[in-house]
């Protein structure tokens, strides 16, 4: 709380330069478990609670006044709650942003971690019966017990909406500001190159360090670009493996039961359940057996 309070008690100078964006949402539930949902999702995405009512959040490490990524400007994040109803509850959000120059790119961008908190908020918890055999599990247990389908839930698809409009924006800024920063370089150096006797030198040093510059920040926009439209290839393969991981478990599901059961009451329900159609008749070839010696 104790860093809360001189951030309200600021100069006129450094009021001009904050960018305020207020927004509001509905979420189901009543008041404290979705304060309760709220806290940590902020904690989820690298904010620290210091307020509770209202729910007052920074982010994590220093904010910086001049970034291309809007997200790292956040001066700090006020989230106000009120009841519409017993079962549902507005949301209010109200962020501070440390720049004075926030485009409508980045209030969507902004927008959009507002929605992933949202998401993280009311993800439902792993499922306790398994999609695949539909076997139940502990509300802990990460894979079925009986086929290994993975049972824990994915991240909410809010999250990558959140990391592709970030890096994009990201991107896309450093391209534009690279571009303009090349015309104007141009367009300083190329007088003083052809046109003055006395500044060729200058022009030269103006033109080359201008347009190595320029050209750094056009690479690093492309580089940004290609990170965030193509994910490392540890991720992708963590997603791939799951996926064919998830896929040999329903192709097993699909198998007879196995002949090691965990007990006799799930062996006999599994036996039970199965169809006629199903059960296999094994042929059983009589034998011939000679009586005399027993009656004898």
């Amino acid at each position: 709380m104790s860093e809360f309070i001189p951030a309200v008690d600021e100069g006129v100078e450094h009021r001009r330069k904050l960018t305020e964006h207020n927004f509001s949402r509905v979420l189901a539930g009543d008041i404290e478990s979705v304060r309760e949902c709220l806290i940590y999702a902020l904690e989820r995405l690298d904010y620290r609670v210091l307020s509770e009512q209202p729910l007052v959040a920074r982010r994590s490490g220093q904010v910086a006044s001049c970034s291309f990524s809007v997200l790292k400007c956040v001066k700090s994040l006020t989230i106000i709650l009120k009841p519409l109803n017993p079962t549902s509850t507005l949301v209010a959000f109200d962020y501070e942003i440390l720049n004075a120059f926030v485009t409508k790119g980045d209030l969507q961008t902004v927008e959009r971690e507002a929605e992933a908190i949202l998401a993280l908020a009311t993800a439902r918890p792993p499922a306790t019966v398994c999609v695949s055999c539909g076997t139940n599990n502990s509300s802990d247990s990460r894979f079925c017990r009986v086929c290994g389908t993975p049972n824990a839930v994915g991240e909410p698809k809010e999250l990558e909406v959140l990391r592709l409009t970030s890096g994009a924006r990201i991107g896309h800024q450093n391209i534009v500001g690279a571009v303009i920063s090349l015309l104007l370089v141009a367009a300083l150096a190329l007088p003083l190159l052809f046109l003055s006797s006395k500044g060729p030198k200058a022009g030269l040093t103006i033109l080359i360090v201008g347009e190595l510059v320029s050209l750094y920040w056009l690479f690093h926009g492309l580089w940004t670009l290609h990170r965030t439209l193509n994910p490392k290839k540890n991720s992708q393969q963590a997603l791939s493996t799951n996926s064919s991981y998830a896929t040999s478990a329903r192709q097993t599901a699909a198998l007879p039961p196995q002949s090691a059961q965990f007990s006799v009451t799930e062996g006999t329900t599994e036996l039970l359940a199965t169809p006629e159609r199903a059960r296999v008749a094994v042929p059983v070839k009589p034998q011939k057996v000679d009586t005399a010696e027993m009656q004898g």
